[in-house]
């Protein structure tokens, strides 16, 4: 019984002192706005509304977005009359489909909205069961990410 108090304790004291070694990334919301208010970059919103999606704050981060001013757009002339017979169907099946007879399949998202990810991760599986071998991606930045198999804070954005 001692021996395990004293094993529990050395595991607990080992891992607060390294947890407090790793360097943290995310901010508060009230400090995601001050660095918004504080930047004169344009890009100050979408730097804003990603940060805001990392700690989980998901309308903040789309509410961000939207003040950069793109906002919805209207379709106008005769791209309004080009669309008017498109016909919606799931992305996810039809991703799939044209991926077969593409030897790469490249997937845009948006940084600020987490879904854009998780979509992207849904679609793994049947790439992979395509044929699909090798993932690329942007903010990846790990030379030693194979050898490891896994990714660390260290990794990338």
């Amino acid at each position: 019984m001692k021996g395990n108090l004293v094993l529990g304790f050395l595991v607990l004291i080992t891992t607060c002192l390294y947890s407090q070694t790793l360097k943290q990334s995310y901010k508060f919301a009230s400090d995601i706005e001050l660095s918004i208010s504080s930047d004169t970059a344009p890009w100050r919103y979408q730097v804003g509304a990603a940060a805001y999606s990392m700690v989980g704050l998901y309308k903040a981060s789309l509410i961000t977005i939207d003040r950069e001013g793109g906002g919805a757009r209207s379709i106008k002339g005769e791209d309004s009359v080009l669309i008017q017979n498109f016909e919606k169907i799931p992305a996810k099946p039809y991703i799939i489909e044209q991926a077969k007879n593409s030897k790469i399949t490249i997937i845009n998202e948006a940084h600020h909205n987490p879904m854009h990810r998780v979509f992207t991760h849904s679609l793994l599986q049947d790439l992979y069961n395509n044929g699909y071998r090798y993932l690329g991606l942007e903010a990846l930045d790990d030379e030693e990410i194979n050898k490891r198999k896994f990714p660390t804070e260290e990794s990338g954005y």
